[in-house]
């Protein structure tokens, strides 16, 4: 088949000169014609003009006229010869395309035949894919069959297994349970006696804890709270010294003579009703209450916990008991109840400070500082803070005084004194 067209493309190659060729000569001849064509116009028009007088033109003219005509017949004879030619050309042309067709329709053909072939051969091996994919199909049937039965033994094993190990665990499980009865009841047992002791002992400690916290709060009432905590670790208090200590003396005026006009349910009512004011004010600040000896009310700033600012605290201290005395006069007026006039003194130095004796414990303050206070106090007036020029000379910068002048005090000579107006 591929011999054939080779033969047919070389015989096409070989008469497409030819006929391209043929078309030339053709081309030459009709140009020629035309040459002669416009030569015999041109004759004729020179034989019009010059009959007479050109001959000579026109001999040559009629030469050239031969000479166009031999070429012309030349041309002719090549232009016959090259039709001839092209004639055999084309039949041959023809035969080669008989040829071609016929090479054409015998490879559509074996095309046929061969794509035939190959759908048959796919067809084959699809049928042998296809058996081959059932025998391993079947092959996989036949594995799952005896991979299931596997499976089933070794269920019936494991069941078989199982049930022995419940069999087993129920038993264990019998036994443990008799243990833990036995040691639930046990446990319930001592769980119930400790419970028992322990609410009997709870109640104990209640009872001590009761009795421990009323007894340090006696003891706070009594002592201040770090001498409270000294003497609970050591058992004793030691004595200390203060540098700076700054003591307040508040007593009631004409105290004397007031005892004599009032019961003494009356008395002691009125001093506790002011006493216990003053003990308000001071739980709010960190001056230190002292004790009270009849109708006096003595405190302490910088003691036990010694600081630098208690002259100031101390002095705004006797302003506030002032307060309060005046609010105390006028609801016990209104009520028809006693009042007191309450004089304040107020002085700032050293101090020693602890506790007396074994028994009946009593926190109290010595030194030439306690008596000047209390002298201040003598020498000052109802409802009036009297201060020393050492209290003064601390806080003048923070309250308004008045100047009092020097005073003469029994056993200490002239003291400056001033009364406390207000806090600036």
């Amino acid at each position: 088949m591929n011999s054939s067209f080779k033969r047919s493309f070389v015989i096409l190659a070989f008469l497409i000169p030819l006929f391209c060729l043929g078309q030339t000569k053709e081309e030459q001849l009709k140009k020629i014609k035309n040459d002669l064509k416009q030569q015999q116009e041109e004759i004729k028009y020179l034989q019009e003009q010059h009959a007479e007088g050109n001959m000579k033109q026109i001999d040559d003219l009629n030469k050239q006229k031969r000479q166009k005509e031999a070429e012309l017949a030349k041309t002719l004879q090549e232009a016959n010869q090259s039709k001839e030619q092209a004639k055999k050309s084309e039949e041959l042309a023809k035969k080669s395309e008989e040829q071609a067709k016929k090479s054409a329709e015998e490879l559509v053909k074996k095309s046929q035949e061969a794509a035939q072939s190959q759908q048959e051969l796919a067809q084959s091996q699809a049928d042998m894919q296809k058996t081959t994919e059932q025998l391993l199909h079947q092959e996989d049937s036949i594995k799952l069959l005896k991979q299931e039965q596997s499976l089933k033994d070794l269920e019936l094993n494991n069941q078989k297994l199982k049930n022995e190990q419940q069999a087993q665990a129920s038993q264990m499980v019998l036994v443990v349970l008799a243990m833990v009865s036995l040691i639930l009841i046990g446990v319930g047992l001592l769980y119930f006696t400790n419970r028992r002791q322990n609410k009997i002992l709870a109640v104990k400690n209640k009872l001590i804890e009761e009795e421990k916290k009323k007894s340090e709060e006696l003891l706070l009432n009594i002592l201040p709270k770090d001498v409270v905590e000294e003497l609970k670790s050591q058992g004793k208090t030691t004595a200390k010294s203060y540098s700076l200590a700054t003591v307040l003396f508040a007593d009631i005026k004409d105290f004397t003579a007031i005892c004599e006009t009032l019961s003494p349910e009356d008395l002691v009512s009125s001093l506790d009703a002011y006493f216990e004011t003053f003990d308000q004010i001071i739980g709010d600040s960190k001056v230190e209450k002292v004790k009270t000896i009849g109708d006096a009310y003595v405190c302490v700033g910088g003691v036990p916990i010694a600081n630098k600012t208690n002259p100031e605290e101390v002095v705004l201290l006797g302003l506030q008991f002032q307060k309060a005395v005046l609010r105390l006069k006028e609801e016990r007026e209104k009520a028809g109840k006693p009042c007191f006039e309450v004089r304040i003194g107020i002085h700032t130095g050293p101090v020693v400070a602890g506790v007396v004796g074994s028994r009946k414990f009593a926190y109290d303050i010595w030194g030439d500082t306690v008596n000047v206070a209390a002298r201040l106090q003598q020498h000052g007036e109802a409802y009036q803070v009297n201060i020393s020029r050492d209290t003064y000379d601390i806080i003048k910068d923070r309250f308004s005084c008045t100047h009092r002048g020097k005073l003469d005090v029994k056993g200490k000579g002239d003291i400056d004194m001033y009364f406390v107006d207000k806090q600036l």
